[in-house]
C-alpha cells in the first residue's frame, strides 16, 4: 500500500464522518450512436484501467492513516444490459442512469469506477460511468474520454495499444506532495510564506 495525498485524505475523512456518500461521485452519460464493437470497446477501456493505477486504487487503513492500495487490472468489469428488445428502452435506460449514478462507493472494497454499457438498439448505445473523486477529477476524465477513443479506434483496426506507458502515476505524486511537505524541504517552505506574509 502507498501514501494518499492531501486530497484524497481529505475526501478519506469526509467519508469517515458520513458526508454525503454521492457528493463526491463523478457520474456521466454518453449517447453512442452508429456501428459499436463492444468487445474492441470493452478492451480499449480495460487498456484504459491497466495504463492508469488510479482507475483500481482501493483504500484501507492502516494506524489510524488512510493508504492506496493498487488492484489488478484484471479485476475490471464493464457490465452490459441489453434493453434493445424492451417496449421502451429510453426510459429503462434512463431509470437504470439513476440508479448507476445514485450507488455508493465503497473505498475499501471498491470499485472506485463503474462502467456500464446499455443497448437501446443494434446502432444506440448509452455508457454509463462513474468515479469517485478520490481517484479522478473533471479534467482526468477528459483525458481519458480521449484515450480510450484512440485505444478503440486501434483496436477496431486490428492495431496494438498506441499509447505510450506512463512515466509517473498517481501514487508516485502523492511520495512526492508529502516528502515536499515534511523535514527540510517543510522548513524552507515554511520560512518562505512566513517571509512573504510577515506585516
Amino acid at each position: 500500500d502507498y501514501a494518499v495525498s492531501h486530497s484524497q485524505r481529505r475526501l478519506w475523512m469526509l467519508e469517515q464522518l458520513g458526508v454525503q456518500p454521492l457528493a463526491y461521485s463523478l457520474p456521466a452519460a454518453f449517447l453512442l450512436e452508429g456501428p459499436l464493437d463492444t468487445r474492441a470497446f470493452e478492451r480499449a477501456l480495460a487498456a484504459l484501467v491497466e495504463r492508469h493505477e488510479a482507475l483500481r486504487t482501493t483504500f484501507l487503513e492502516v494506524n489510524g492513516e488512510p493508504r492506496q492500495r493498487i488492484q489488478s487490472a484484471a479485476t475490471f468489469r464493464m457490465e452490459l444490459i441489453d434493453l434493445s428488445q424492451q417496449s421502451d428502452p429510453e426510459s429503462q435506460a434512463r431509470q437504470r442512469a439513476l440508479e448507476h449514478a445514485e450507488q455508493p462507493f465503497d473505498l475499501i472494497n471498491g470499485p472506485l469506477l463503474r462502467v456500464c454499457l446499455v443497448t437501446l438498439a443494434p446502432l444506440r448505445h448509452l455508457l454509463l460511468v462513474n468515479l469517485h473523486h478520490i481517484i479522478s477529477d473533471a479534467w482526468s476524465v477528459s483525458l481519458m474520454v480521449k484515450e480510450t477513443v484512440a485505444l478503440y479506434r486501434a483496436f477496431t483496426r486490428g492495431n496494438s495499444n498506441p499509447l505510450a506507458p506512463l512515466g509517473i502515476h498517481y501514487k508516485d505524486f502523492a511520495a512526492w506532495q508529502n516528502a515536499l511537505l515534511t523535514g527540510e524541504s517543510a522548513r524552507a517552505h515554511r520560512e518562505y510564506w512566513h517571509a512573504q506574509l510577515a506585516p
